[in-house]
């Protein structure tokens, strides 16, 4: 009985040791697909056309896929896209129509899904609901000339 503190400390201690190392390389490994896009495609400010926040994506095409929940605020000109985590500031990310090399639109009657896939990185974005109408519209206007 006298032993149960002891007993108590050490797992904790144990089971941090193991946790910690662990949350580590999984951070690493979800995140890297968007160091990738952030070292390919580096934002700067701009003067924005357009907005949409709190969009949801997924990277894909890094050993794991990277899915940002509403927490991804889209911005656009006529020649770029911009992604952004962070509230206010310059975008983190900024891609260039030209850098696109192909657009997907996998929308159905209900459900809004566009995919494009990037020239540097060999990555894909995949933008649902809103964000994907938004990057819709930017692709449409910038190659139609229509929104």
């Amino acid at each position: 009985m006298g032993n149960i503190p002891l007993f108590v400390v050490m797992f904790l201690t144990l089971a941090i040791q193991i946790a910690v190392p662990l949350a580590r390389i999984i951070n690493g490994l979800m995140l890297r697909s968007w160091r990738l896009l952030m070292e390919a495609y580096p934002g700067r400010e701009l003067l924005w056309d357009t907005a949409c926040r709190f969009t949801t994506a997924m990277i894909i095409g890094g050993r794991f896929p990277l899915r940002l929940n509403n927490m991804l605020q889209l911005f656009a000109t006529p020649d770029c896209l911009c992604l952004s985590t962070a509230f206010g500031g310059a975008p983190e990310v900024l891609i260039r129509w030209s850098d696109v090399v192909r657009f997907t639109d996998r929308s159905d009657l209900l459900f809004t899904r566009v995919e494009l896939t990037l020239q540097k990185t060999g990555l894909s974005l995949r933008f649902f609901g809103r964000g994907g109408r938004f990057v819709k519209r930017w692709w449409r206007l910038r190659s139609y000339g229509t929104g």
